[in-house]
């Protein structure tokens, strides 16, 4: 999927990344608890005129979208970040992982979930630490095996925060909607 989420970005002429692309939709899930298109839209095409996708990415999107709310709840291990495989380089995984926690951090901003602070205090470390992953956009590591192990270790990481993020704002939400 990512590779198929890749083509269609780029022939769409859009600046973002397949990686970044599902951070943003996953975010917004997490915040919003849907998979808003105006957001992912927005950060995926800069300008309206950008908006001219083809039906391809619309429908990926959408299949996306739609299997996301399953696969994140706790009692599923379905979730996975949308990455290149492991057959691919790892300065460009360890690049993907960086664009996702970008997205993420995107997509749950613009959900609507900017007082991380408000947050369980998991969720508020893990929102911190992706914010690091983030910035290691630039880094090239080696081709180690120690360097392929700490990435298997942090994507991993990665994966299992959002899930405890999700599921945080989901039982949050509910008291809310249960106290009024």
């Amino acid at each position: 999927m990512y590779d198929e989420l890749e083509t269609a970005l780029k022939q769409c002429g859009s600046p973002a990344s397949a990686a970044e692309c599902h951070g943003i939709l996953v975010g917004t899930l997490c915040a919003k608890n849907e998979a808003d298109s105006k957001i992912w839209q927005k950060h995926i095409f800069p300008t309206p005129d950008d908006e001219q996708h083809s039906g391809k990415l619309d429908h990926l999107i959408a299949e996306i979208s739609k299997e996301l709310p399953q696969s994140l709840c706790e009692e599923s291990f379905d979730f996975h970040l949308l990455l290149p495989g492991q057959d691919s380089p790892l300065d460009m995984r360890t690049q993907a992982l960086s664009h996702w926690c970008q997205g993420f951090i995107i997509g749950i901003t613009e959900g609507g979930l900017q007082a991380f602070k408000h947050l369980p205090e998991d969720s508020t470390e893990l929102i911190s630490d992706f914010v690091k992953i983030a910035r290691l956009a630039n880094s090239t590591p080696d081709e180690t095996n120690e360097n392929e192990s700490d990435y298997v270790e942090i994507e991993e990481y990665v994966r299992t925060g959002v899930q405890l993020i999700y599921y945080e704002l989901q039982l949050s939400t509910a008291n809310t909607h249960r106290l009024h």
